[in-house]
């Protein structure tokens, strides 16, 4: 009876355990998904993009480290697999790659030249400073704003910096966003790597599909890095406050590509920026490209010019438009995009709004600052030439004084032979004579 009893206490000990640990386990997971719920989702995410690469430039030289042209190079990665094949040119070659292990095998060398053996290198790309940092909207400024213009940069970083939401629709309404603050304390920028996801967020007053912000995406990493990007570096023929607004410009017809209008009663932008092409009429009135420009003007410095100012050639209007409307439709060419890699770019992301669904500070986008490039150099080596051939009447000279040289030492080696037998035989004579001359005296005696 106790047996059996003993055996049903640890039964049901057993499946309270186990029903326990099944109700604990349960509650936990309850909780968890609760508090996921209540968790409110990030808005933008600082994490680093997979596809960071840095540029690797490769020489191809001889000893004296001239670049050697036709060499055949394939570039591997430590699983053996081929990334690229190279002809090399009298110039170096750079490519973007990601982080890794790599090396350099030669598969043919140019004329004249030996193989190289192979070289390994390694790729680890740098993440740009301010991925993950808040700096205060109160950094981001214009800079030497006349009244031929300025431009905006990041004070924190020393970044030129552009912005992508100039206005948000909301309704039938328009909100235009101001430049400066306006009401909200300690507002903040929060800097992240720009991606789809993240212009959903600085978007959001907006509906764009997945398609389209990712053809944002693109558009904007070729913009900021093919812009204008850093101070007294400015576009050939250009000023750097006519580079910035060509550039700004460009990036606002790209979110906003229709033919720009306005309402002449409330002077309110109610379409698109893509003003260089011929202007359709609103409510009975063509908008001319001149006022269209200094619309575009006070919404950028958050100014009101007249337009008298534009009859000046030094506002540089036309050749304005004329490098926005280049750096816009290279964007809007999704194949080259497609095949060209640029650098990625940052996203300043403030999340304060205003009067409703006005937004009091804009989101900004900058060029992201690239990897240091690192160089990796295949030195090839000359072929040795092959001694020339001398005639047979030339050779046998040398072969006669090999066989003099080679008879001397024989004959000399013969000599001293010779001497050691001699010595050799005196000793035994002499021993031989003194041994019979002892045997002769003992028999005497």
């Amino acid at each position: 009876m106790n047996h059996k009893l003993k055996r049903a206490s640890l039964l049901v000990f057993f499946f309270v355990c186990l029903f326990g640990g099944l109700w604990i386990a349960a509650g936990n997971t309850y909780a968890s998904s609760y508090r996921q719920q209540l968790a409110p989702a990030p808005t933008v995410d600082d994490s680093v993009p997979d596809d960071l690469t840095q540029p690797v430039i490769i020489q191809k030289t001889d000893p004296n480290g001239a670049q050697l042209q036709d060499a055949e190079i394939s570039v591997v990665d430590s699983n053996g697999v081929v990334q690229t094949n190279i002809v090399t040119t009298y110039d170096v070659t750079t490519l973007n790659m990601s982080k890794g292990e790599y090396f350099l095998h030669e598969s043919g060398a140019p004329d004249g030249y030996q193989q190289a053996e192979d070289i390994w290198f390694s790729v680890n790309p740098t993440v740009d400073s301010r991925n993950g940092k808040h700096i205060s909207t109160e950094d981001v400024q214009f800079t030497g704003i006349t009244n031929l213009g300025g431009v905006r940069q990041d004070t924190e970083f020393g970044k030129i910096v552009y912005c992508i939401n100039p206005e948000i629709k909301t309704s039938n309404s328009v909100g235009v966003a101001s430049v400066q603050p306006m009401s909200v304390e300690d507002p903040e920028y929060f800097i992240v790597y720009g991606s789809k996801e993240n212009l959903s967020a600085a978007l959001s007053g907006n509906s764009y599909n997945d398609q389209t912000l990712n053809n944002l995406n693109s558009k904007f990493n070729y913009l900021v890095n093919q812009g204008y990007k850093k101070i007294g570096e400015p576009f050939e023929g250009m000023t750097d406050e006519q580079s910035y607004a060509a550039t700004q410009l460009a990036i606002w017809a790209t979110i906003q590509p229709e033919t720009c209008h306005i309402d002449l009663e409330s002077s309110v932008l109610v379409d698109g920026w893509k003003i260089w092409d011929n202007l359709e009429e609103w409510n009975g009135y063509e908008l001319p490209q001149d006022d269209a420009f200094r619309i575009f003007i006070n919404r950028l410095y958050n100014i009101n010019v007249g337009p008298e100012y534009f009859d000046s050639e030094e506002a540089g209007r036309d050749i304005i438009i004329a490098k926005a409307k280049e750096l816009f439709e290279n964007a809007q060419n999704s194949d080259e995009l497609a095949k060209t890699k640029y650098d990625h770019y940052m996203l300043y992301y403030n999340e304060q709004y205003g009067n409703g669904e006005i937004p009091e500070f804009q989101n900004l986008i900058s060029a992201a600052d690239p990897s240091d490039p690192i160089i990796v150099t295949m030195i090839d080596e000359p072929i040795p030439e092959e001694p020339e051939e001398t005639p047979e009447e030339e050779q046998e000279t040398p072969k006669k004084e090999k066989k003099t040289v080679n008879a001397q030492t024989v004959q000399t080696s013969g000599v001293q032979t010779g001497s050691a037998v001699h010595t050799m035989l005196w000793t035994m004579m002499m021993i031989s004579a003194f041994g019979a001359a002892m045997f002769i005296k003992k028999e005497a005696e």
